[in-house]
């Protein structure tokens, strides 16, 4: 599929001399020339990449394109404020679905943060070695040993070691204070969203009006109407619930039935999807789509290409066209995606995509696997298992039959990502509400809680923070615990 990629890329653009000049891709021969000269990125007319090596590469390296002065261009320091104005960016940056798969870029043992300190000899505060020193604490104590960054010896894993020394150099003081175990470096796409841009940024997403919607950092370039097809909904019975001890031999036998009875009386081909195990604690477990495999082979009604089998979550539910020529869906059992997972979108994206968004925006994916997607204006029918509530399959009915996205009113507000963000930190709940109340007079510090890899000075006078958050003695000495706290959130409080 990435070879048709290359292939349609070249066709489109008029490219001729891939290997040399014009296009560099994520096939391996191409890919030992950028780790090994990774400048050599400058002056390739497209890249085509992967999402994955986007965000845990060096994304400097990616957008910069025919730089004047190249030799200046060193290690990603983290800063997309920088990053995203220089005058020398690719012209159009294109992800082809939502990058949703985002891995950090590093991630950092605490102890490692020992290597890097120094006491200071007036103050006695902890703090910072020079980047210099640094490199050399790093050389002796870290390089080439299992507490290594990055184990690989070419160019690119030597300059994203030293991206590492950059920002924990910045994130020094937020980290040491921290009662964290590990520290990530991660990147994701909000970080490409800043005041000024000097490039252009498509997502190309099916189900972007539901995902993210008209948001402030994003306009929505939609198509009315998406589909054509008449799709029906439909219910079955399912008996088994998601935890082993409250299932019984009876509810096995007639899960099953019900499944076999749904896909007997469909016309055409059967898209079956279940869950990877009953013990929603263990994800390496495939016992229970191994026994729906099982025990649909060894039944004589049903024959071979009138059906396939795949599990929630699998890459096969999101991106594949394997399931085109199929007219029917059967999904078994009720499937949700937790709260912490919509969170760490939201951040990830800054946007504020609910659950129900997040939920519905995959079950849209999955479905839209079968032939809904060649627009053909056939018929295709949708089975639920009736443990799902008829709010959210009625929300999904009109989106495909009517085109319409009519998510349900919250009844209880959605606490914002940053006051989330507060509430999980280890910090004193007094303390907690002190930022709290700071935060909602100063919005700025919001945006700064949800800031990753940054530190981030607020100056407030001290007669402006006591009558905000009065103590017994105005003195500055007073909010050293909400200075120590707020440090721990990336926030450098500076009383004047």
């Amino acid at each position: 599929m990435f070879s048709l990629s290359i292939d349609d890329v070249i066709m489109l653009c008029g490219i001729e001399d891939t290997d040399n000049e014009q296009i560099i891709a994520a096939k391996e021969r191409m890919m030992n020339q950028y780790r090994n000269t990774p400048e050599s990125l400058f002056y390739k007319k497209i890249l085509l990449i992967t999402h994955v090596r986007f965000w845990t590469d060096l994304p400097n390296y990616f957008l910069i394109y025919n730089p004047p002065m190249p030799h200046l261009i060193d290690a990603f320091d983290g800063d997309f404020s920088a990053l995203m104005s220089r005058t020398d960016l690719r012209q159009y940056i294109f992800f082809d679905e939502t990058p949703t798969f985002i891995r950090p870029f590093c991630t950092i043992p605490k102890y490692i943060l020992g290597n890097f300190l120094q006491i200071d000899s007036f103050s006695g505060n902890v703090q910072c070695k020079s980047y210099s020193e640094m490199e050399d604490a790093y050389n002796c104590f870290i390089r080439e040993t299992d507490a290594d960054f990055f184990r690989k010896k070419h160019t690119v894993s030597k300059l994203k070691c030293k991206s590492v020394l950059c920002i924990i150099q910045k994130m020094f003081s937020q980290w040491i204070n921290s009662k964290d175990s590990y520290y990530s470096i991660t990147f994701v796409p909000a970080d490409l969203a800043q005041n000024i841009v000097n490039t252009h940024v498509f997502v190309f997403e099916g189900a972007g009006d539901v995902l993210i919607g008209n948001n402030s950092q994003y306009s929505l370039y939609d198509i009315q109407p998406k589909y054509n097809s008449q799709v029906g909904f439909f219910t079955f019975h399912w008996s088994l619930r998601r935890r082993e001890k409250a299932n019984t031999t009876l509810s096995y036998s007639e899960s099953l039935d019900s499944l076999k009875q749904v896909v007997l009386s469909s016309t055409g081909a059967t898209l079956i999807v279940v869950w990877r195990n009953l013990n929603e604690d263990s994800d390496n477990n495939t016992d229970f789509i191994e026994w729906v495999k099982m025990n649909l082979e060894n039944d004589g009604s049903l024959v071979n290409g009138q059906y396939s089998i795949t599990y929630f979550g699998a890459s096969d539910t999101k991106s594949t066209n394997d399931y085109r020529d199929y007219s029917n869906i059967v999904l078994c059992g009720r499937w949700s995606i937790p709260e912490k997972d919509t969170m760490r979108f939201r951040m990830a994206f800054a946007s504020t995509t609910s659950n129900f968004d997040h939920r519905a925006w995959y079950f849209i994916q999955l479905i839209a696997r079968i032939g809904i997607r060649n627009h053909n204006g056939g018929s295709y029918n949708v089975f639920f298992s009736d443990d799902y509530d008829q709010g959210f399959v009625d929300c999904l009915n009109k989106y495909f039959n009517q085109n319409v996205y009519t998510p349900p009113r919250l009844l209880t507000p959605l606490l914002p990502d940053w006051e989330l963000k507060i509430n999980n930190t280890k910090i004193r709940k007094d303390i907690r509400q002190d930022i709290k109340t700071l935060c909602r007079k100063n919005p700025i510090l919001q945006k700064w809680i949800l800031a990753e890899n940054a530190i981030h000075s607020f100056d407030i006078s001290l007669d402006e923070l006591f009558n905000t958050l009065p103590r017994n003695k105005k003195e500055r000495a007073r909010y050293n615990n909400l200075k120590k706290a707020l440090s721990i959130l990336g926030i450098k409080l500076n009383i004047t």
